[in-house]
Order: C-alpha cells, then sequence, then structure tokens
C-alpha cells in the first residue's frame, strides 16, 4: 500500500512539463536559426545605363585674327597729273626717219621699227615731273624673243633719260642714258605673271624707282644722277623681222615719299 502514492506523483510530473511547455511563448523559426546559418539579404544589381553619346569638352576656341591688308608698293597715290588718251597729237613726235615710223592711230601711239635690229623713241613735250607714278598700256606685234619695247623716264633730251625695257621673251631691264652713253643698273631679270600685252607701271620718288607689270611689282632700282624729265616710248627690235608696238592709255599720278609700311621686298 506505501507504493500507490509514489507512483502517482511520478505519473504527474511529466503531465506538469507539458502543460508549462504549451504556456510558454513560441520564438520564431529565424531566432532558432544561428546567426552564422542565416541567409544574406538579396541586393538588386542595378543596370547601368548606356551614354550613346558622352559629352565631350568644348575646345576653347581662339581669338579672329583681323586680316591686315597687304600694303601697295605705290604708296598713297595722289591727284591725277596727266592723262592722255593719244587723241591730242601735238605732244608727241611723230614722222618717218630709215628705222621706220611714228605715227597716230584710233587712240593709240604707234611706233612701227622696219628696220633690222632697229630702235625708234618719241617724247612727249611735257610736262617735266620730279616724282609721279606713271602707267601705260603697250600692245606688241610681229613680236619675236629679244625685241623690246618699254618708256622712258625723267628724259632731259633724246640722250639722256632712264628707260625701262620688257621684252617678247618676257625680260626685263632697267638702264640710265645719259651723253648718249647707257649704263645698266638691273641688268635683265624674268618678268613675274602671265605673259599677255602690257599695262606698264613705274614709281618714281627721289632716287628709287619701282617697277611694275600689269599692277604686279617686278623689282626696285637706285639712282641719284637724273633728277627730273619727260616721259617717251620706245620700241627694238632685235633681229631681222619688223615690230609694231601700240601704245594707249597713259596716266601720270602724283606719288608721294615711300614708308616703311610701302616698301616692298626685293624681288628674288
Amino acid at each position: 500500500m506505501d507504493n500507490v502514492p509514489r507512483l502517482r506523483s511520478v505519473h504527474f510530473f511529466p503531465i506538469i512539463l507539458l502543460l508549462l511547455a504549451a504556456c510558454a511563448p513560441a520564438s520564431s523559426p529565424e531566432a532558432a536559426i544561428p546567426s552564422t546559418l542565416a541567409p544574406s539579404p538579396i541586393s538588386a544589381t542595378e543596370t547601368p545605363t548606356v551614354v550613346w553619346f558622352p559629352p565631350t569638352e568644348t575646345p576653347t576656341l581662339a581669338p579672329t585674327q583681323a586680316l591686315t591688308p597687304t600694303p601697295d608698293p605705290r604708296g598713297d597715290l595722289g591727284k591725277i597729273l596727266l592723262s592722255d588718251d593719244f587723241s591730242k597729237r601735238e605732244h608727241w613726235q611723230t614722222g618717218r626717219t630709215p628705222a621706220g615710223s611714228m605715227a597716230f592711230g584710233d587712240s593709240e601711239f604707234t611706233l612701227a621699227v622696219a628696220e633690222p635690229k632697229a630702235s625708234l623713241s618719241s617724247l612727249r613735250d611735257g610736262p617735266v615731273l620730279t616724282d609721279f607714278y606713271v602707267e601705260v598700256n603697250a600692245e606688241p606685234s610681229m613680236c619675236r624673243g629679244a625685241d623690246a619695247y618699254g618708256v622712258l623716264l625723267r628724259a632731259a633730251s633724246e640722250a639722256d633719260f632712264y628707260r625701262f625695257t620688257l621684252t617678247c621673251d618676257d625680260r626685263m631691264r632697267f638702264e640710265r642714258t645719259v651723253n648718249n652713253q647707257t649704263a645698266v643698273i638691273q641688268d635683265w631679270t624674268p618678268r613675274l605673271g602671265p605673259p599677255a600685252p602690257s599695262r606698264l607701271g613705274v614709281w618714281v620718288t627721289g632716287t628709287e624707282m619701282r617697277f611694275f607689270v600689269d599692277g604686279i611689282y617686278q623689282f626696285s632700282a637706285h639712282d641719284p644722277v637724273l633728277h627730273e624729265g619727260r616721259l617717251g616710248l620706245f620700241a627694238r627690235s632685235a633681229g631681222d623681222t619688223p615690230l609694231t608696238v601700240n601704245f594707249s592709255n597713259l596716266v601720270v599720278y602724283q606719288a608721294s615719299a615711300p614708308s616703311a609700311s610701302t616698301t616692298p621686298s626685293p624681288t628674288p
């Protein structure tokens, strides 16, 4: 009989434990998982945006350079001193010689050299010029090789003058004649520019002279001997064939002394 109460207590003890467990608060499954085994949160990977036209640096623009006009080797020309369309025939020497003839045409003056290796020249009766710029059209025909034509400058007489010569094979020369004795100041040099009927130009101030053909600067020369004189025209046959040169539209401008900005570079 003494064993009966002990058995009852043994049977009731597990029941009490079960009741206590049922009353205990439930724990979350995550709390039961050790922190070392918990899965890490999944982060969404951002897809990079494709830049099809990436920005580029805008270059710094250099300031616009102002264009400086090329100085005119003729400088600042003044008023017209003389305009001759060869309609007034009393101003030029005309006539016939054994070498050929000097005559007027329709607004032109013609030197026709008929004799082989001969020359003709004609001086205008005025004005006497010191510093000036002169231009005249010269159109040769039957012109070959070393046949030549050109302008007489500062001519005091038919024996004293400067002469600018252009040949039919496009060479130029500048010389001085005093008492019929000729000295070369600028020897033969090639003409710059295309061959064609030419407009000859000479700028003369003081001892300096600048030479142009069709407005293109050719060369410069210096000579102190002749200071003033008249204008003239000439033609010369170098061979056995005749030569004719028609001159037209002669214009003379007032010219001033050169400045540093208008002094041209020497012709190569």
